[in-house]
């Protein structure tokens, strides 16, 4: 029970974080925060999280992308290429 409220936790935590990075215009720290997202829903392993990791892993590079943070949206792709093995 306590580690579901943890995850439960951490998600709304990540969505916060996401809200306050929206608000305040921090597209690369949202970006950062999409890609934990992601990485959390993979660590979490429930049914569809895998889905939700790959469309948090895709939102972050799209905006690591557009704001030029090349290293980050490589590693982005590199844990894309690491779900896809």
């Amino acid at each position: 029970m306590s580690a579901r409220r943890g995850w439960g936790t951490a998600t709304e935590s990540f969505d916060k974080a996401i809200q306050i990075n929206r608000q305040y215009q921090l597209p690369w720290d949202e970006a950062k925060t999409l890609y934990e997202r992601g990485l959390m829903y993979l660590a979490r392993g429930g049914k569809g999280d895998r889905d939700k990791a790959h469309e948090e892993l895709d939102e972050a590079l799209a905006i690591f992308q557009k704001v030029g943070a090349k290293k980050d949206a490589e590693k982005v792709l590199r844990k894309k290429e690491m779900l896809r093995a």
